[in-house]
């Protein structure tokens, strides 16, 4: 607030009344600036005469209110602002500097340390305990969080173990069953034409169809093929009869004439 002072008086015009205004300000922010040395100098040391020196500086600040506010108008508005200001702040310093002068000035004084020593200390010592004790605590949980999870990661992979076997084993079954399921009628078609190929040529053979599906209308397909080979055949066979015994009768006229 002083230096607010101070610096108003850039805005007005030089004159012996605003150079004593000036002079004043600066002694109060001056002798301010004493009073926030001595009480730093006090805490310090609570030296006696340190207390006696900020009470006269503390007097000289007063009665320096006192003789700006006489200047009354020819003060700027910033000014009267801040002396008010400074005035109400200045009663409140003095009753929390004298509470300051009474505890420091006794036994009182100690009374942090004493805190310090007989409450604080103890405080601190069991929070750090508790704290340890969490510590321990969330680790421990961490720890057996830690085993169940490894349990179960176990649990899981012997579990994908055994459904991979499971499904091993049944993709194999299920591939043999399709095997036999589409290899056996076509061997079956296979041995049969070698049979008829290789073999007597028994055109009476037939393979025989249970079943509805594409090897089954194989199997009628192929019995139905037997069926009309074994039919031409018959009629070759008859007609080839026929004509063995057109010669042989024709062979018997002959020998006759």
């Amino acid at each position: 607030l002083a230096s607010q002072m101070v610096f108003a008086e850039q805005e007005e015009e030089t004159s012996d009344t605003r150079k004593k205004i000036l002079m004043d300000v600066a002694e109060l922010r001056y002798v301010w600036s004493n009073i926030m040395t001595g009480i730093r100098g006090y805490l310090a040391f609570r030296a006696e005469a340190a207390a006696r020196d900020l009470g006269l500086y503390l007097a000289r600040a007063e009665a320096l209110m006192k003789i700006i506010n006489q200047h009354g108008d020819d003060l700027a508005l910033d000014q009267v602002d801040a002396i008010e200001q400074f005035g109400t702040l200045y009663k409140e310093f003095t009753v929390h500097q004298a509470e300051m002068l009474k505890i420091h000035g006794g036994e009182k004084w100690r009374t942090d340390a004493w805190l310090v020593r007989s409450k604080v200390s103890p405080l601190l010592s069991g929070i750090e305990k508790k704290l340890d004790r969490l510590v321990e605590i969330q680790s421990k949980s961490i720890s057996d969080i830690s085993q169940t999870l490894l349990s179960g990661t176990t649990g899981t992979i012997t579990m994908v173990g055994g459904l991979l076997l499971a499904g091993l084993v049944i993709g194999a079954l299920l591939a043999w069953f399709i095997g036999n399921l589409i290899g056996t009628p076509i061997c079956r078609i296979a041995r049969t034409m070698t049979d008829i190929a290789e073999g007597e040529g028994d055109l009476t053979k037939r393979i025989s169809n249970d079943s509805r599906d594409e090897l089954g209308n194989l199997t009628l397909a192929f019995n139905t093929f037997i069926s009309k080979i074994q039919d031409i055949v018959k009629r070759t066979a008859n007609a080839t009869g026929q004509v063995l015994d057109s010669v042989a009768q024709t062979t018997e006229k002959t020998n006759i004439i």
